[in-house]
């Protein structure tokens, strides 16, 4: 009985030394930090209004240049999926082109637009070192202008993107993305154009220490 004993607590002791390395790994993770906090800035695509319902005639609008920076908020709710947030200024610089007849000279008109937003996104992560995102967000015309249709109201983004984090600190990130303003308009006019912008986003994340 005594040498049986003796064994079971040789593989106790053994079973217990083995699970160490385990042990220590899952402390690892769970001391990992599920907030990031870092910057954004968008720029290097499109942007342009269009309208949900075709139109023929009218004035038309081009994108002349465009940036967004911001300030993001993620939170990890496990390893693949996580929740973006944050406050992001959009400044655009657009041409307008009136409506003229056939007979009659079009004059073009510069004028700016400013917005800020809010996003609520979703990031999942398949992969690695790749993601891809998609979310609403609300937008907010910071100065109206009677040139354009207010760009008040609910938008959509979808993207994705390549990310990689050094040592479970510093996050980098490439995110090419699709946004659509005022999808859900708060200020609605007959044939509402809403202002569309393709981009490519950069980020750069810091996790913080787990306390």
């Amino acid at each position: 009985m005594l040498p049986i004993i003796i064994k079971m607590n040789r593989f106790i002791m053994l079973s217990c030394l083995l699970m160490v390395p385990a042990l220590v790994k899952a402390q690892e993770l769970k001391s990992v930090s599920k907030v990031q906090l870092g910057i954004t800035y968008s720029s290097y695509g499109y942007s342009d209004f269009g309208t949900i319902r075709r139109q023929y005639g009218g004035t038309t609008y081009d994108g002349i240049d465009y940036a967004v920076t911001g300030l993001a908020y993620v939170y990890h709710l496990d390893d693949e999926v996580s929740l973006e947030s944050g406050l992001q200024w959009a400044r655009h610089k657009l041409i307008r082109f009136p409506y003229a007849g056939p007979n009659d000279e079009q004059d073009s008109v510069y004028r700016p637009l400013n917005l800020l937003t809010v996003p609520m996104v979703m990031r999942f992560v398949p992969k690695k070192y790749f993601f891809w995102n998609a979310g609403v967000f609300l937008g907010l015309e910071l100065k109206g202008d009677d040139h354009f249709d207010n760009q008040s109201g609910i938008g959509t983004v979808v993207g994705f993107g390549w990310k990689y984090e050094f040592k479970e600190k510093i996050e980098l990130y490439l995110n090419p993305e699709f946004r659509w303003y005022s999808v859900v308009p708060f200020y609605l006019d007959q044939n509402h154009h809403r202002l569309m912008e393709v981009s490519l986003r950069m980020g750069l994340l810091y996790r913080l220490p787990e306390n």
